[in-house]
């Protein structure tokens, strides 16, 4: 959900993409299933899947 809410604007923005990896961290969520959670959420989207954010 987290992803859904910082990708809500349509743009990525590589702050937001660190802030959710420090809380996923945080939350003890796997970097794999961070990932994925990402991906699926930029498809749902039909946002680009930039590498490095």
């Amino acid at each position: 959900m987290l992803w859904e809410v910082a990708c809500a604007d349509g743009e990525r923005h590589p702050r937001e993409a660190n802030l959710l990896r420090r809380i996923g961290g945080l939350l003890y969520v796997s970097g794999v299933d961070r990932g994925e959670a990402r991906k699926r959420v930029l498809r749902r989207m039909g946002l680009p899947d930039e590498r490095g954010l």
